[in-house]
């Protein structure tokens, strides 16, 4: 619709799961992967698709002090949801 073609260039291979994934952190060797995050699910854990191999990971970040009981309302502001009730 957007693009020339027959959009056969826009098709991505999405990697929902690595074989050894001990192996993929170290062939990163410590440098900053471009990504999009895709959803959070709260403050310490997102889905990130990896640029450029779009590799689908769950990420959970440790160290990280969020705000329990916090619900998004419309427009996506904290506080102007219904407060959450139970654990």
């Amino acid at each position: 619709m957007w693009s020339e073609g027959t959009g056969s260039h826009t098709i991505r291979d999405l990697k929902y799961t690595i074989e050894n994934p001990r192996h993929f952190v170290d062939s990163m060797h410590q440098k900053p992967v471009n990504a999009i995050i895709e959803h959070v699910r709260d403050g310490s854990v997102v889905r990130a698709l990896l640029l450029p191999d779009y590799y689908l990971v769950t990420v959970m970040l440790s160290g990280i002090k969020v705000r329990f009981g916090c619900v998004l309302g419309r427009g996506g502001y904290p506080g102007s949801g219904v407060p959450r009730t139970g654990p």
